[in-house]
């Protein structure tokens, strides 16, 4: 493998890391908030709440694991990534994996501390 490509792969990692954390808390935590304080103002009933904590469960879901993943492809395919191996696209994404979740904590770590 190249220095370059193992270099493209660990800022890709780390800038989708961060945008999904950064989706995670500012878009569907604000929203779980919002649905939570409207239920506790009997604005809306049980049923409703947890419709609404499901959906925000999956949103969250998909975040984590289908996102990163779908823009690694695209990623793979645009940047024409060769990292000389007989599986290669096998080796990105398992490359990609471990230094996007390992992102992903660090992210969150460091958020937790500096709140």
């Amino acid at each position: 493998m190249k220095h370059k490509e193992i270099l493209k792969l660990l800022f890709f990692s780390i800038v989708t890391a961060g945008v999904t954390r950064y989706i995670s808390i500012y878009v569907i935590w604000d929203s779980m908030k919002n649905t939570q304080i409207n239920f506790h103002k009997n604005l809306m009933d049980i049923n409703t709440y947890q419709q609404k904590v499901v959906e925000n469960f999956y949103l969250e879901v998909i975040l984590l694991f289908v996102f990163p993943y779908f823009a690694a492809i695209l990623f793979y395919f645009f940047s024409k990534i060769n990292l000389r191996q007989k599986n290669n696209f096998l080796m990105f994404i398992f490359l990609f994996t471990i230094l996007f979740f390992l992102s992903y904590i660090l992210i969150d770590y460091s958020y937790k501390i500096l709140k």
